[in-house]
């Protein structure tokens, strides 16, 4: 059966779900190999949770993965920004003399 258009969909979208396992498979030797270090263990370790993760249990370990890779490039920073940023933009700013005033030290 020739699906014309949604076969080249499926297949762009099976492509960014290969691309993704590899990322996380790359995330997920790091990780192991920081904490076993690199001999048999390690491989061995890497190969089984590399198993569970990408082929086993994907549809629970792929959400965690897209959270932690969003946390891990950077993403906490603009969620700190947008949950704690908009008191900055709540309080009024100092004009003319009450300016002036932050700015001198207390009279003795």
């Amino acid at each position: 059966m020739n699906l014309g258009f949604l076969g080249d969909i499926k297949n762009t979208i099976d492509l960014l779900f290969l691309g993704f396992k590899v990322v996380v498979l790359v995330f997920l030797v790091g990780w192991v190999r920081g904490h076993l270090g690199g001999g048999i263990i390690a491989t061995v370790a890497i190969l089984i949770i590399g198993w569970l993760v990408l082929f086993k249990y994907f549809y629970l370990f792929g959400p965690m993965a897209v959270i932690y890779l969003i946390l891990i490039v950077g993403g906490s920073g603009v969620i700190m920004d947008i949950a704690f940023g908009r008191s900055m933009y709540l309080e009024e700013p100092y004009i003319g003399k009450d300016l002036m005033d932050g700015r001198r030290p207390p009279p003795i």
